[in-house]
């Protein structure tokens, strides 16, 4: 049975918010049980941590590594010890939009600002990038197709075409149709 449960992040401390979103998608909690026997407890563990590891990667956390091991705490009891490794953050790398031969109601730097967001700007320089989130990336979409809207384009459509993940940014490939 489990007694309790730590998640713990190391020296992140930056990122309570993530610990807290960790627990929330944890399905062992306290008073769960356990599996008994030691290959059907590792599989157990196993699909937790991969459980989140897919949450974190969708955040944008494309290197992130969990590990969930436990320790035990009485004659029957166990805790659960969660072990993320979120590794590098990634940036907003280029963004691609095609047709390249269209002309489009907002020019590419237009479309650009939507997806860049920064912790400090300063005279329209960007000084310290956010780092790209699944949950940002959505918003940005959303947002354009509504500035589509606006200008007279009622069934404006943004595709992700491509995403590519690598050098610390996130390599984007847009649709506008």
């Amino acid at each position: 049975v489990v007694r309790a449960v730590s998640i713990h992040l190391g020296s992140q401390i930056s990122r309570v918010s993530i610990k807290e979103q960790l627990r929330q998608r944890l399905r062992l909690r306290v008073g769960e049980i356990l599996e008994v026997d030691d290959e059907a407890r590792a599989t157990q563990l196993n699909q937790e941590a991969h459980h989140l590891q897919e949450y974190l990667q969708d955040e944008g956390f494309f290197e992130a590594q969990v590990t969930i091991t436990t320790a035990a705490s009485d004659t029957y009891g166990a805790i659960v010890n969660v072990y993320p490794r979120l590794g590098p953050d990634y940036y907003l790398g280029q963004i691609t939009i095609e047709p390249h031969n269209r002309k489009l109601a907002f020019s590419h730097d237009e479309i650009e600002a939507v997806f860049t967001h920064c912790w400090v700007q300063f005279r329209s320089v960007c000084w310290k990038r956010k780092r790209f989130t699944r949950e940002q990336h959505q918003a940005d979409i959303q947002r354009l197709i509504e500035m589509y809207q606006k200008r007279g384009y009622p069934a404006a459509r943004v595709f992700l075409r491509d995403a590519v993940a690598r050098n610390q940014s996130a390599q984007l490939r847009r649709r506008i149709t």
